[in-house]
C-alpha cells in the first residue's frame, strides 16, 4: 500500500458500515413485513425457561395429575422428624463435609492469590 492511499482506510470502513447500516435497516423492514403477528406469542411459549416448566404441566402430561393428589396427601400429613433421625445426622455430616470444602478451597484460593501477588511485586 502506498502511503497516499492510507488516508482512503477510514473512508472505505466508513462506507462499509454505512452500507451495513442500510442493508440491516431495510433487511429488518422486510422480515418484519414478513413475519406473522402471532409469531411473537410462538417465540414466548416456545422460551425454554418457558418450556422446562410447561413440559412438566398437567395439561401437557394429563398423567401428572396423580401427582398433584399426591402432593396434597402429603402436605396434610407432613410433621418434623426427631433430631435423633440417623437421615439428619447424615445430611448435617454432609453439611458440614460441604461448608469444610469451600473453606478450604477458599483458603487455597487466597494464598495462591497472595503468593502471586508477592512474586510479581515482593514484600
Amino acid at each position: 500500500m502506498k502511503v497516499d492511499q492510507v488516508w482512503q482506510l477510514p473512508l472505505v470502513a466508513l462506507g462499509l458500515s454505512v452500507s451495513i447500516f442500510f442493508v440491516v435497516t431495510y433487511l429488518l423492514c422486510i422480515l418484519s413485513g414478513l413475519i406473522l403477528p402471532d409469531w411473537s406469542i410462538h417465540q414466548q411459549w416456545l422460551h425454554p425457561m418457558r418450556i422446562k416448566t410447561y413440559l412438566w404441566s398437567e395439561s401437557f402430561m394429563p398423567w401428572m395429575g396423580a401427582f398433584a393428589v399426591l402432593a396434597d396427601a402429603v402436605a396434610r400429613n407432613r410433621h418434623a422428624i426427631p433430631d435423633d433421625n440417623p437421615l439428619m445426622a447424615q445430611e448435617r455430616k454432609l453439611i458440614a463435609a460441604i461448608s469444610d470444602f469451600w473453606e478450604s478451597a477458599r483458603r487455597l484460593r487466597d494464598a495462591a492469590q497472595e503468593r502471586a501477588f508477592t512474586t510479581m511485586y515482593g514484600e
